[in-house]
Order: structure tokens, then sequence, then C-alpha cells
């Protein structure tokens, strides 16, 4: 696909209904962070090819799938989570 501009390269980028991984290469830094803060995609390579590891998050958005696997967040789908506040009287 061709694009005439940032915002309708991620707007065409967004609009796909599997947004597991998205790439952004470009030597501009600014537009670098700018472009993959709105790729609304579950993992994004920013100048990087390889970007899964072990301990990093790894999962889609929207019909790519729910959750995220590797790293603390893959655990979260395991984990019930409560909050118990409590005051016990001292005797």
């Amino acid at each position: 696909m061709t694009f005439n501009s940032e915002a309708e390269a991620i707007t065409l980028a967004n609009s796909v209904p599997f947004i597991l991984t998205g790439y952004v290469m470009t030597q501009d830094a600014d537009r670098l962070v700018r472009v993959a803060k709105a790729l609304e995609f579950g993992v994004v390579g920013a100048n990087d090819g390889a970007r899964s590891t072990a301990e990093a998050p790894f999962g889609g958005r929207k019909d790519s799938g729910f959750g995220k696997e590797g790293g603390t967040h893959g655990l979260d789908g395991y984990t019930d989570f409560k909050y118990v506040s409590m005051r016990v009287r001292s005797q």
C-alpha cells in the first residue's frame, strides 16, 4: 500500500482487524517515537526486526488474540487479583 502522509499510514495500519505486530523504520527519532505510540498493535518493532524476547510481553490486539505471553505480563491471565483492606484492633 502507498500513503501520502504519516497520519494516513497510521490510520491504514490501525484499520486492519489483526494487529499482532507492526514495524516502523525511519531515521527520524521523533517520528519513530510518535508513530510507535500511535500504532495500536500489540508489539511494535521500532527500527527493529527482531522485536520478541522471552522477558517481554508478546500478544496482539483486536482479532489477533487476547492477553499476553512472556514476561511478568504473561502471568496476568492466570492470576486472580484481590485487594483486601483490613484493620485489626490491638488488644
